[in-house]
This record gives structure tokens, C-alpha cells and sequence, in this order.
């Protein structure tokens, strides 16, 4: 803050930055509340690897290693999160993911294979993941109608569910790689999806 500011502008930046903060949940709060949801599962072990970035504590700076540890449910807030690198979900228990996660915002590999995944949420399309979405070795029987919508800069995995058939616009995805849906019940393969240039 300069020196010129009057006592008004100071208390408005003032102000202005706890609003900022109360917005987006932080790294160690969302850490807390996996830990008081989830039982056997500790902040110390959430947090044990995690490197936050001490401009932005909604930011992990590198990977989310929160893999393998029996999560069964996911806070609202989790959706407040940017992970630098890649997020790991994969060999938890999760059923299903709160509809504030595709506010999620990850930019290596988003890895939520191997839970118990039955659905995803209706808002899905709006998740941006920079790297590759796993998604395979879950119970998806559908999915939701906005998928087709989503943006995944790698692979996009969905093998080995149950899906039965795709939602309409399902060929209009953004993936930069390969999507996989081997291992399901699908009838027919999809169109091609828009791979960007």
C-alpha cells in the first residue's frame, strides 16, 4: 500500500483482500474437512507431501498426492482448488464427486481411477484439466448430458465402467489425446472427438 492512501482507501483494500480470501477456501481448511469426513483418514497424512503456495493457499504448488487412502467423500469446497501439477484421487472410495468439482482447476493429470464412481456431476463439462482425466475402473453406467463439453489437454480415460451408451454431444469433447472407452458396454464407438491443432 502507498503512503498516500487515506485512511478510507486502506481499510477498502483492506476490505477488498479479506473478501479475496473468504472466496476460495484454502489448501489446509479443504485438507481438514477430507480429514473430519472421511474416518482413518488425517490432515498430517493429506498434507504430508502437499507444497501450498504461500501468495495463493488455494493453490498447490506441484502434485496433489491424496491417492490410496480410503477417501469416501469430497467437502463443496474442493472445487476452490488450482493444482499446479497433477491431482491424485485414484484407489479411494469415492461414489460420487460434489458438484462444485469442476470449478476445480488442474493442470497436469487428474487421476480418479479405481473408486466407485456411479455418476458425475451434472456441471462436469466446465472441468478443465491441462494433462490426461482418468476416469477408468469406476461404476459409470452414463454420463451426464454437459460431458461433451469438458476440455482435457491428454488422454481421457473411461475404460473398463459400464457405460451403455454416450450423451448426446459426447463427440463434440476437447481432448489433446487419446480418449479410451475399451471395457464397457458400448454398442458402437463414438465419432472421432476434436483433437486441438
Amino acid at each position: 500500500m502507498s503512503n498516500n492512501l487515506s485512511q478510507c482507501d486502506v481499510a477498502a483494500e483492506i476490505e477488498a483482500a479479506l473478501r479475496d480470501v473468504a472466496v476460495k477456501d484454502t489448501v489446509y481448511r479443504i485438507a481438514a474437512q477430507v480429514a473430519a469426513l472421511n474416518p482413518g483418514v488425517t490432515y498430517d497424512m493429506l498434507m504430508e507431501k502437499v507444497r501450498v503456495d504461500p501468495k495463493d493457499p488455494s493453490k498447490v504448488l506441484g502434485h496433489l498426492p491424496w491417492g490410496s487412502f480410503r477417501i469416501i467423500m469430497l467437502p463443496e469446497s474442493i472445487g476452490d482448488l488450482t493444482v499446479e501439477g497433477d491431482m491424485c484421487l485414484d484407489y479411494n472410495q469415492l461414489t460420487w464427486l460434489p458438484e462444485s468439482f469442476s470449478s476445480l482447476i488442474v493442470k497436469g493429470t487428474l487421476w480418479l481411477r479405481n473408486n466407485q464412481l456411479a455418476s458425475l456431476p451434472e456441471s462436469i463439462g466446465s472441468l478443465k484439466v491441462g494433462g490426461s482425466l482418468r476416469l477408468n475402473s469406476n461404476l459409470l453406467a452414463s454420463l451426464p448430458e454437459g460431458f461433451g463439453s469438458l476440455t482435457v489437454g491428454g488422454d481421457l480415460d473411461l475404460s473398463d465402467n459400464q457405460l451403455a451408451s454416450l450423451p448426446e454431444g459426447f463427440d463434440s469433447l476437447t481432448v489433446g489425446g487419446e480418449v479410451d472407452l475399451s471395457d464397457n458396454q458400448l454398442d458402437s464407438p463414438p465419432e472421432d472427438v476434436e483433437h486441438p491443432n
